[in-house]
This record gives C-alpha cells, sequence and structure tokens, in this order.
C-alpha cells in the first residue's frame, strides 16, 4: 500500500430485498450486519450470508450487491478506509462518523486490514495495541469508556465511533454489556510468490507392431532396439486434464505429432 492520505468513514446503510437490489462499486473496509441477516454478493457470483453481528471484508472498487434476506429493508454498517475526499460523502446514506486525514502506510507491499469485536461485562476492559496508526472504535452496544495513555478519555453510546492513536483500553461502563468493533490498519504483508509458470510437450508417435509402452520408454524410444515410431496425426487435439481444470494445446503440430 503505497503512502497516501486516508480517513476512516462509518455509514449506515440499508440492505434492499433481492430482487431489487443493485450492484454497486464498494470502499476497502467491512461490512456489519447490525440487526438481521443479509447476503453479499460479488459479480463473479460469490455469495456470503451475514448473520446479526457477523462482518465481511471488503476489496477496493470490488462491484458487490448486498440485499436482505426478506421483503424489508435491514439496516447495515459499513467501514471504509477512504480518501479524505470521501470521509463524509455517505453515498445518500446515513453518516455516524468522519475522521480526520491521516497517512497511510509507506510501503510498496501489503498491509494488514483487521476487524476485532468483543463483548465486556459491566466493568470488564480489553487492550487494543499500538499499530502506528488510528484505530477505528464504533460502540454498537451499551456504554464504553476509551482510555489512551494516563489522561485521555473518551466515552462513546451505542452508535458512536472514534479514532484513537497508540495503545487503548476499552471499559464497559454502566449496566449490562457493552459491545464495539475496532477496525485497525496492521503490519506489511509480503508479496505473494510467483507462480510456477511451464509448459508440457506432448509427442505423439506410433510404433511397430507388438512393442508396448513401457518397452518403448525402457529403450528410451531407441531406433536400434524398437524401430523407427513415426509422428501420429490426431483427430483432435488431446485434452489435459491438470487440478480439474481442462488444458488444450496452445501451439500445434499435429502432422509432427506434437503439441505444446
Amino acid at each position: 500500500m503505497p503512502a497516501t492520505d486516508l480517513a476512516w468513514r462509518i455509514v449506515e446503510d440499508r440492505a434492499e430485498p433481492i430482487d431489487v437490489a443493485a450492484f454497486e462499486e464498494r470502499a476497502l473496509g467491512f461490512v456489519v450486519a447490525a440487526e438481521e441477516a443479509i447476503v453479499l454478493t460479488d459479480a463473479s457470483g460469490t455469495q456470503t450470508r451475514l448473520a446479526r453481528g457477523e462482518a465481511a471484508f471488503v476489496p477496493a472498487d470490488v462491484s458487490q450487491m448486498r440485499a436482505s434476506l426478506t421483503n424489508e429493508l435491514v439496516p447495515y454498517d459499513r467501514s471504509g478506509l477512504v480518501s479524505p475526499d470521501f470521509a463524509e460523502d455517505a453515498g445518500g446514506d446515513r453518516l455516524l462518523f468522519a475522521s480526520e486525514s491521516f497517512r497511510g502506510p509507506d510501503s510498496s507491499l501489503g498491509s494488514d486490514l483487521d476487524l476485532v469485536r468483543d463483548v465486556l461485562a459491566e466493568g470488564e476492559s480489553t487492550v487494543l495495541p499500538e499499530t502506528g496508526f488510528p484505530t477505528l472504535i464504533f460502540a454498537t452496544n451499551g456504554i464504553v469508556d476509551l482510555n489512551v495513555g494516563a489522561t485521555d478519555r473518551i466515552r462513546l453510546g451505542a452508535g458512536e465511533a472514534a479514532t484513537v492513536t497508540g495503545e487503548v483500553e476499552v471499559v464497559a461502563q454502566g449496566q449490562g454489556t457493552a459491545s464495539f468493533v475496532a477496525a485497525m490498519i496492521g503490519p506489511d504483508v509480503p508479496a505473494p510468490p510467483t507462480p510456477p509458470v511451464g509448459s508440457i510437450a506432448l509427442q505423439v508417435r506410433g510404433c511397430q507392431p507388438g512393442i508396448d509402452f513401457a518397452e518403448a520408454s525402457n529403450a528410451a524410444f531407441d531406433v536400434g532396439v524398437i524401430g523407427e515410431c513415426a509422428p501420429v496425426e490426431l483427430l483432435a487435439d488431446p485434452v489435459l486434464l491438470a487440478n480439474e481444470r481442462e488444458l488444450t494445446p496452445s501451439e500445434a503440430d499435429p502432422g509432427n505429432g506434437t503439441y505444446t
């Protein structure tokens, strides 16, 4: 992820019934099913069902449809890592939070992007680590205090969010449980290895009657042992099956019985 200015954004959206929902280009971030189940459908046809409280990662610029599983509109929350120019652009939906601009990772590699959720009993706490970037914290139920350092404290009620830099202690306040989600930029991720590249050359030969493959192979197809094996032209190009994928020749010379 090359260094660039970024901002966190949270929007409350509505998933429409599947027969009217539309595909849209999405921002890098996460989708959280806030109240009822929704289904995400990518342009490739891949579908993901999110039950209440479940979340999914969304790659940048993916074309995706988000639909309810009923005949009613279903609310959900979308958290995005966007350009500061679009931090307050909710696309016609309800803007819940827009952060200040900050500098993103300065790396030619990818970066880890995490979403964590916790449910805390009254007075219970958890600690989120320092990442080097602002951490987005969104209270989804109850009340939480964010303790940053020795003196800084931020209180969030359900539906409120903040960004904090540095290690932060999240403490549940009030009666009952409190829950939150936190989005964090993590360390660099190494580039994937280059996949192996190669080719398969197939030569089709017809040998003398009575010569089987094992005998010909053991003789290394020596003409002095098995006689002349002439090229054989197949009626159709051969098809190989590799990892359940059909491979057809990119180069074929049927007259010489050669296929690559």
